[in-house]
């Protein structure tokens, strides 16, 4: 091999060779060099795999993942068909355990295979908040918290925060700059914010389109999938830039939009309505990348949206995208985890939520005067 005899040619170099000192060399001698010559093949080789391992760690923690393991067994046990007499029972004792509102579902509950089917369960359609400057909920959740976005820092609990930079484009140490900030804003005169959005497993799983949007991006970041509860990430920091996520970037009638779908213990599926190439959660093949960024456009004649080199929009949108109503149905989760909205908004928006406050989809939770 061209590595072992390089090692060997360093090896020689490193303990000098008796020939060239004009020494003769005993065959005692020359064993014991050929041990030390294979125990420091042996000691670099370990060195450089050491070496390469570091390098790789992200791509071996997450290949290696229990929490992605762990999910992918449990979707795979949420798909096994119920018995039909089982279904009844099953899905009423799990209503009463989470709160399943079963008077919103379209269909009987005996008519779901298998827990998956009863997870993404449709409801009959609700009123959507019609205010043309406002922001409708996109899910059945809790609100954890909302802020203005004002650096690279942003709450997410009291004392917690996350990284919006690592958060938005998956590299590490990321940190967004305030120009870059003020480039995402379409109006240099909006402001940005940003809430989160916590659904909980017996909330309905389908997410829905905060405003008339246009989406012109897709990034799907891999990642673990920790736990997602509030009480998990107040006591584990960079649970949101490590876990797997999905970000839809583009415009609302006011700006900017980004929606963030955050992968969670047992929720390693998230599935778009509108992107069957999209696949979370799936087996890792060594190397992989880390990102992967899509950008969608109605026909080839549009064209796309200018990314700068972290693979966030800069602002300067080319073409169109994917249009969607507010309200309109534009993926699920396989079971509860979060969302988070990062949007632009003149600087006279109010949330009119509260933290801790649960929300439906299509009710209002902010507008401008």
């Amino acid at each position: 091999m061209k590595i072992t005899s390089f090692v060997k040619g360093l090896y020689n170099r490193l303990v000098g060779g008796d020939k060239r000192n004009g020494l003769q060399t005993t065959g005692a001698q020359k064993l014991l060099s050929s041990k030390r010559l294979w125990l420091f093949i042996i000691m670099t080789y370990g060195g450089l795999s050491l070496f390469s391992l570091k390098k790789n760690n992200e791509q071996y923690s997450l290949k290696l993942s229990v929490s992605r393991k762990v999910s992918r067994i449990s979707g795979k046990f949420a798909h096994l068909k119920v018995p039909q007499p089982l279904r009844k029972p099953l899905f009423t004792f799990y209503s009463r355990v989470y709160n399943v509102n079963l008077e919103e579902i379209e269909n009987d509950i005996e008519s779901f295979e298998s827990f998956s089917k009863f997870f993404t369960r449709t409801i009959r359609p609700r009123p959507i908040d019609p205010q043309p400057f406002s922001l409708a909920s996109p899910a059945d959740s809790r609100v954890l918290t909302f802020s203005e976005v004002k650096g690279d820092e942003v709450l997410i609990v009291k004392g917690i925060e996350y990284r919006l930079g690592e958060f938005l484009t998956g590299i590490n140490s990321y940190k967004i700059k305030d120009e870059v900030l003020e480039s995402m804003k379409r109006n240099p005169k909006n402001k940005l914010y940003q809430i989160i959005l916590y659904l909980a497993p017996g909330d309905y799983h389908r997410f829905h389109s905060p405003a008339d949007c246009e989406f012109k991006t897709r990034n799907h970041i891999v990642g673990k999938l920790l736990p997602v509860k509030e009480k998990y990430v107040k006591t584990h920091t960079n649970v949101y830039e490590k876990n797997e996520r999905v970000s839809l970037f583009g415009d609302w009638v006011q700006g900017m939009m980004c929606m963030v779908f955050v992968g969670a213990l047992n929720v390693g599926s998230i599935d778009l309505n509108f992107d069957s190439e999209l696949q979370t959660n799936r087996k890792l093949k060594m190397p992989f990348t880390n990102t992967d960024i899509k950008i969608y456009t109605e026909n080839a004649e549009n064209g796309t949206e200018s990314l700068d080199s972290k693979g966030i929009p800069s602002g300067k949108s080319v073409g169109k995208g994917i249009p969607v109503t507010k309200g309109q149905e534009i993926g699920k989760f396989n079971l509860g985890s979060t969302i988070v909205l990062v949007f632009e908004a003149s600087p006279d928006f109010e949330f009119t939520v509260q933290p801790g406050e649960a929300v439906k989809y299509g009710q209002c939770i902010g507008n401008s005067k």
